[in-house]
């Protein structure tokens, strides 16, 4: 479908949207999305799906000794 409808179905569709937050886990590898709030759509927000990514690929490469001034 093009989007969600209202709750009640009788107002126009909107778009589905997405977030990821990916948050940096040295020792969760690839790691994988999972959703927040336990995957609960909120009844505030319909269409909107949020997740969590916790990888080592979100881990900056340099640290404050990669660096000279």
């Amino acid at each position: 479908t093009k989007g969600c409808a209202g709750r009640n179905n009788s107002s126009p569709a909107f778009p589905r949207s997405s977030t990821v937050n990916f948050i940096c886990e040295n020792d969760a590898g690839i790691g994988y999305p999972e959703p927040e709030n336990g995957g609960v759509e909120r009844e505030d927000l319909p269409c909107v799906y949020r997740f969590k990514w916790r990888t080592a690929y979100a881990c900056p490469l340099c640290t404050a000794e990669d660096y000279t001034y």
